[in-house]
């Protein structure tokens, strides 16, 4: 599924589309989700380049870090060289709804 973010006024409402449906978040997702830094919640981008670097990505669906292949140039900040150090410690710090920090 996909995240999409809406803002009116201070309000964010978040939603995830199932489909052709779509459900709310929960408020405990709502209160996860604004918890996790600005990049990971940016999809895992490995470029247009052609070079194969075996990086790690926040996935904001699943939240757990995953591997995804970075071409070299451009792409975003959610591409990390270790998963352990640098991918979960980023982007899952704080977390404390109950996933477990284990690939």
């Amino acid at each position: 599924f996909s995240v999409k973010t809406k803002f009116k006024l201070s309000t964010c409402v978040l939603t995830k589309e199932m489909g052709a449906g779509i459900l709310d978040y929960t408020e405990d997702e709502i209160l996860l989700v604004a918890e996790v830094p600005k990049i990971c919640r940016m999809e895992a981008d490995g470029g247009p380049c052609r070079s194969y670097f075996k990086r790690y990505a926040f996935n904001l669906s699943s939240m757990r870090c995953e591997e995804f292949v970075y071409g070299g140039c451009y792409g975003n900040d959610n591409n990390f060289k270790d998963l352990q150090s640098y991918c979960y410690n980023v982007c899952r710090k704080g977390l404390a709804m109950g996933f477990s920090t284990n690939p």
